[in-house]
């Protein structure tokens, strides 16, 4: 083992008994058993497996949106009864459709971004459920017009 050879992420520095001093390819400088790299159980400075990690939990990445918000509000109306609107929502027997029930991506595919502050989500047909050929995204003047 050299200096200059790779294992993965890291390149070797300089060894040192049964150490090898590494830098990984974000820059981080530490020592780790040379048996560790010839094995490959050692490949990164550990930002490999925080990387992995972050892939792995991160589903859409817009949990703090108001896109998200929107859609978290509109299933707790419909289905969570302790919601102060369950009554008016739920109650009523209005529903999520099936592809934005079980999915958040779906909604924004469907509904696309909010055009601004003053837009919130709201159903054409106050009767009907929510779906994509039911809702958009409308200023509250535009919701007090729609009352029928």
């Amino acid at each position: 083992m050299k200096p200059g050879d790779r294992f993965g992420l890291l390149t070797v520095l300089v060894q040192v008994n049964s150490c090898v001093k590494v830098q990984c390819r974000c820059g981080i400088i530490k020592d780790v058993r040379r048996n560790h790299l010839y094995s490959g159980a050692t490949q990164s400075c550990g930002c490999l497996r925080r990387l992995s990690t972050h892939r792995l939990f991160t589903t859409h990445g817009r949990t703090n949106t108001p896109e998200y918000h929107a859609w978290r509000g509109m299933k707790q109306r419909c289905y969570v009864a302790t919601t102060d609107s369950f009554p008016r929502y739920g109650g009523r027997g209005i529903k999520v459709c099936k592809r934005w029930l079980r999915s958040f991506s779906n909604f924004l595919k469907d509904m696309g971004t909010r055009p601004s502050q003053k837009h919130s989500l709201d159903r054409k047909n106050n009767h009907g459920h929510y779906t994509p050929l039911n809702c958009r995204w409308a200023t509250s003047r535009q919701q007090a017009l729609n009352r029928g």
